[in-house]
């Protein structure tokens, strides 16, 4: 069976992901693939990958069927032929429908891990390596980089755990069980599509990594952070607020425009599947109190529509 296969989502961002795939090239252990899914971007990123010699040809942009084109580039050390699988989508169904393409492709390909991660993110040369070393040494089925920021890079891109917030904070740890941030340099075996199945592409952004993560957990599968494994991202997108001043026992994350009504029905999803109905209840009584105590009526009313139609599965609204 296959190695590893990495699977890059792009959309509109040639330049950064020309950073990515260069990075994963240079990798001190190469991938046996790169999975490029392209959803439906300006023809220009297809020319800048062909320029880059990463396609041998430029896709079908105006097919109503996802292109794919095969082709294959050396490592940046000369060693490793690496395979490209570009598929370019004929409709953008955001990073959850580009995800669900490549894992499942991958997956038919019979690849034995998929190595995750957006256009936006940079591997550190060893990454891989210490992912694989780490999956194998403690035994894992989901293994995750430790996700860094690309503009301070002592400092993390995301959390889960309050206190520790910076790259000092893991001195000494080898590895952080039950937790990750995907898919940023997320390591996945495929016994876990093969029991699972893949990301939930109805979801489109903003929480369909989670979903696949608390889904894992779910079925029993064991996941850890490698802390030796670095991913450079950028930090959240979203903004995390304190629904009482002062009180940080209560942090909660809001997004603004369209974002906004996608994760808040992604959230109800996520919440009403696995976690406790008091859970559910805590989640949507502290947005609640945020939006109601500072006359954000607008806001709340996008926030219980979305939450409410996520608990419900109605992913059509």
């Amino acid at each position: 069976m296959k190695k590893v296969a990495a699977i890059v989502v792009t959309h509109n961002r040639k330049e950064l992901l020309c950073t990515c795939l260069e990075s994963i090239r240079r990798q001190t252990l190469a991938p046996d693939a790169i999975y490029i899914v392209d959803n439906h971007s300006e023809i220009d990123t297809a020319e800048t990958l062909l320029s880059n010699h990463y396609i041998s040809s430029l896709p079908d942009t105006f097919a109503s069927h996802d292109s794919v084109i095969s082709h294959h580039i050396l490592s940046l050390d000369g060693k490793t032929n690496i395979r490209i699988v570009y598929i370019y989508k004929h409709l953008n169904d955001g990073g959850a429908g580009g995800f669900y393409a490549g894992m499942k492709v991958a997956y038919h390909d019979e690849y034995e891990w998929l190595w995750m991660m957006d256009d936006d993110g940079i591997p550190a040369e060893n990454g891989l390596d210490h992912l694989l070393t780490g999956a194998y040494t403690y035994n894992l089925d989901y293994a995750n980089a430790l996700v860094v920021n690309i503009n301070d890079k002592y400092t993390l891109s995301f959390g889960w755990e309050r206190v520790k917030k910076t790259i000092a904070d893991y001195t000494g740890v080898d590895i952080v069980r039950n937790a990750a941030n995907p898919f940023n340099g997320t390591l996945i075996n495929r016994k876990i599509p093969e029991k699972i199945g893949f990301v939930k592409k109805e979801m489109f952004l903003l929480g369909d990594e989670m979903e696949y993560l608390y889904r894992s957990l779910k079925n029993g599968f064991s996941v850890a952070t490698i802390v030796k494994s670095i991913h450079y991202h950028p930090p959240e997108k979203g903004k995390v607020v304190l629904v009482f001043p002062g009180c940080r026992r209560f942090p909660i994350l809001i997004y603004e425009n369209s974002r906004g009504a996608i994760y808040y029905r992604n959230l109800g999803y996520i919440e009403y599947t696995y976690k406790t109905t008091w859970e559910v209840w805590k989640t949507f009584i502290k947005y609640s109190i945020f939006f109601l105590s500072r006359l954000r009526l607008r806001e709340y009313g996008i926030f219980c529509r979305s939450f409410i139609n996520g608990c419900r599965n109605r992913f059509d609204k």
